[in-house]
C-alpha cells in the first residue's frame, strides 16, 4: 500500500520555496547498458483531504491525478528520447482477462516490495530489489527494456485545518494538494528494479518535474 509516511517534514517545509523536489537512484547495470524502449503501466495514486473533523478520501481526484501523472511521465520519457508504449489502458485490456490478471499481479508485487524499497532507496544502487521474472509476461512484444511503474500519494488540508496547523502561510498553501510520487523502472525480463525516482510537488507534478531526473537514465547505444 502507498503510505503517507513517504512525506518528510523537511521536504514539506521547503516546498513553499520550490515547485518540486526530486532525487533518484540508479542501478549500476542501467548506467552500463542504458535503455531505449519502455512500457508504461497504469499509475496508482491515493489522495485525501484533512479537515477539522477528520480525513476523507478523494477518490475521483485520485483517478484524475493518476491519468495526469501517467501522461506527464510519458511525456518526460519521450522527451528524453525513449520509445514509450502504453498498452494497458482500460479500453486496451477490456475483455483480456489473462492480461488484466497478469497486470494486477505485477502491480501487487511492486506494492509488496515498495515498503522496503522506499525505506532503503539507496540500495537500488546496489541492485538489491527485484520483482522476479514473472514481469516478463507484460512484455508482450518482447521489445521493451523496462516497465515503468508510477505511484503517488497526495494530501491537502481544508483552509480551516491549514490555519490551525500552519497559520496564514498554511492557509495560503492549502489550495493545492502536496504530492509525493515515485517512478520505478523495472527490467522487463528479470524484474530487477533499475531506477527509482522520488519527487515531491505542491500541486500535480508536471512533466518538467520528472525531466531533469530522467536525464540520469542512459540511452542505449
Amino acid at each position: 500500500m502507498i503510505r503517507r509516511t513517504w512525506c518528510s517534514v523537511v521536504a514539506v517545509m521547503l516546498l513553499p520555496f520550490a515547485s518540486a523536489l526530486a532525487s533518484d537512484f540508479v542501478h549500476p547495470r542501467l548506467k552500463e547498458v542504458g535503455i531505449r524502449s519502455v512500457i508504461l503501466l497504469p499509475a496508482g495514486v491515493e489522495e485525501s483531504k484533512t479537515g477539522v473533523k477528520g480525513t476523507a478520501s478523494m477518490a475521483k481526484e485520485a483517478n484524475d491525478a493518476a491519468a495526469y501523472m501517467a501522461a506527464s511521465v510519458s511525456t518526460a520519457l519521450s522527451n528524453r528520447g525513449f520509445a514509450v508504449d502504453n498498452p494497458f489502458a482500460e479500453e486496451a485490456i477490456k475483455g483480456n482477462d489473462e492480461l488484466r490478471y497478469a497486470l494486477a499481479d505485477v502491480q501487487k508485487r511492486f506494492d509488496e516490495v515498495a515498503a522496503q524499497l522506499y525505506k532503503k532507496r539507496k540500495d537500488v544502487r546496489k541492485g538489491r530489489f527485484t520483482l522476479g521474472d514473472a514481469v516478463a509476461v507484460l512484455n508482450t512484444k518482447g521489445t521493451a527494456d523496462v516497465l515503468v511503474i508510477v505511484r503517488a500519494i497526495g494530501h491537502k488540508e481544508t483552509k480551516g485545518k491549514a490555519f490551525m496547523t500552519g497559520g496564514l502561510l498554511g492557509m495560503a498553501l492549502s489550495s493545492k494538494s502536496t504530492f509525493q510520487s515515485k517512478v520505478a523502472l523495472v527490467d522487463a525480463k528479470n524484474g530487477d528494479i533499475l531506477f527509482l525516482g522520488d519527487y515531491m510537488s505542491r500541486g500535480l507534478p508536471t512533466y518538467e518535474t520528472y525531466e531533469k531526473s530522467f536525464k540520469n537514465i542512459p540511452i542505449a547505444k
